[in-house]
């Protein structure tokens, strides 16, 4: 009879808890070398595509290790940034101001044929979609929608040292969806901004706003305050709505008011001493500078009105011949005697700055390379 293995004989005892921690510490040094090892050496053969990830342990065609990098340094190589179809970087033509005071012009956009509406009616079920069709039927390739007045509400949404929660739309965020509706349609988005005549900004900011010798504020002859166009805030804020608007998915801004006030008792404005014309043309270089450098980098086109209703150059500190430097496009709201419209072409001649139009007409093609915003469709 086969003898059965004692109980006693078969038992080998128990390791003891140190032998347990020793093997458990010596194993998660060995994943830790592991991991490390891993982290040195396998990016350098991981290939980014897209389709995912692979690894690769073959250098590029026609490159060994040394040649791709000679000095053997970690250093990264500079890739060309490309913003908006243009090369961003040094190496490339300046397409806007330069420090320096020499400007050129950026690449053209396109002509801006549109017609306005309220932005709230994008809030209405289907019509966002039903204007798009209709201003293409028709010829537009453009929506315009104003996104800040002359109150100062902002009507998409923003983040801005200047913003304050009164002076943005409460239902802004849903404005932004609505616009969304919009992003791969064939038809651009234009966002008109009242730019210094901002009553909630000077309200809010009275340090950066136009006061009287007596320091109260100055109000034009619309009841209406205005940042003063000299201050930190005027460049900062209007760059900060170039932003948003991009982020809200427009392609094109047009400012009005860009300039000093020229209507109601502008003789009571405390400019801390006599400004010249050529002050306040000065002024407003410098600010159109900062506006255009940020919208070359956006990828947005930059317009404005140009004021005429009795605007004194002197006062208002705009001229044609300054604005065709730093803006695609000069609008004019209303109509010009022929004579007008004649000076002003030849003021902003071979400049690269289109001229355009604002009416509140019906939508009609404009005669020649003319950009034009209507006032509804037929």
């Amino acid at each position: 009879m086969q003898r059965r293995k004692s109980y006693y004989k078969a038992y080998k005892g128990r390791r003891s808890s140190r032998s347990k921690l020793l093997l458990c510490f010596a194993v998660l040094a060995f994943l830790l070398a592991l991991l490390a090892l891993a982290y040195f050496i396998l990016p350098e053969f991981i290939v980014f595509t897209a389709d995912g990830f692979h690894f690769t342990f073959q250098p590029e065609p026609g490159q060994t290790a040394e040649e791709q990098q000679p000095d053997g340094s970690d250093a990264e190589e500079d890739l060309p940034i490309v913003i908006n179809g243009q090369p961003a970087g040094g190496d490339t033509p300046s397409t806007g101001a330069d420090p320096a005071g020499e400007t050129t012009q950026a690449p053209a956009f396109p002509a801006l044929l549109g017609v306005s509406d309220n932005i709230s009616n994008l809030l209405r079920s289907g019509y966002a979609g039903g204007l798009e069709k209709a201003a293409l039927e028709r010829g537009c390739n453009t929506l315009c929608f104003t996104v800040k007045g002359t109150d100062g509400i902002v009507q998409i949404p923003m983040v801005s040292a200047y913003s304050t929660q009164a002076a943005q739309r409460a239902d802004a965020q849903d404005i932004r969806e609505a616009l969304d509706l919009l992003a791969d349609s064939d038809i651009y988005l234009a966002a008109r901004i009242t730019a210094l005549c901002d009553d909630a900004a000077a309200h809010a900011f009275p340090e950066s706003a136009l006061r009287t010798d007596s320091g109260a504020a100055w109000l034009d002859r619309g009841n209406i305050g205005w940042i003063d166009p000299r201050s930190d805030m005027a460049a900062e804020y209007l760059c900060d709505l170039i932003h948003a608007c991009k982020n809200a998915g427009f392609d094109a801004v047009v400012f009005d008011h860009l300039c000093f006030p020229y209507a109601g008792r502008t003789g009571l404005i405390d400019y801390g001493g006599e400004l010249q014309a050529e002050g306040r043309a000065a002024t407003l270089e410098s600010l159109f500078q900062q506006l255009r450098a940020t919208a070359d980098k956006e990828g947005i086109s930059l317009s404005v009105v140009l004021e005429q209703d009795g605007a004194d150059t002197a006062l208002s500190g705009q001229s044609a011949e300054l604005l065709a430097r730093y803006f695609h496009t000069i609008f004019v709201e209303g109509t010009l005697s022929a004579q007008e419209e004649a000076d002003l072409r030849a003021a902003v001649a071979d400049s690269g700055c289109r001229m355009g139009t604002i009416h509140k007409n019906a939508f009609r093609l404009p005669s020649g390379d003319d950009s034009v915003i209507a006032g509804y469709l037929e």
